[in-house]
């Protein structure tokens, strides 16, 4: 979709609407991705899987997730069966804070920032 509309980043829901519609459907490497931008995130939706993420406008437009998204990732996934259960991923997603490939947005909720950070490493 960047390359569609040339946008750069993770594009927020306040430019969605404005430099590309706010849902639709675009293609990348063959496979095609549905998309809708609702409140502060966005939901990508590709061969029945389920990718919902929220972007945090506060932090530089970073990506923003949480255990219940993430869940919902996996029961897509899985197709109703999966092997981790929502409990399960706070201590992973704590695992993953303490590894530096995710980042606690506030220290008193399961909701967590992706460190662009670590990947540049």
């Amino acid at each position: 979709m960047n390359r569609e509309y040339n946008v750069g980043g993770f594009p927020s829901y306040n430019e969605a609407g404005e430099l590309f519609p706010r849902n639709g459907v675009f293609s990348f490497d063959g496979k095609k991705f549905k998309y809708q931008y609702h409140g502060s995130g966005c939901t990508l939706e590709v061969d029945d899987i389920i990718v919902d993420y929220d972007i945090d406008i506060l932090k530089e437009n970073k990506i923003r997730i949480s255990d219940w998204k993430f869940n919902r990732f996996i029961e897509s996934y899985t197709k109703g069966k999966p092997d981790v259960q929502i409990d399960d991923l706070d201590s992973i997603f704590l695992e993953l804070v303490d590894k530096g490939v995710l980042e606690r947005k506030e220290p008193d909720r399961f909701v967590f920032l992706i460190n662009e950070n670590y990947y540049a490493s």
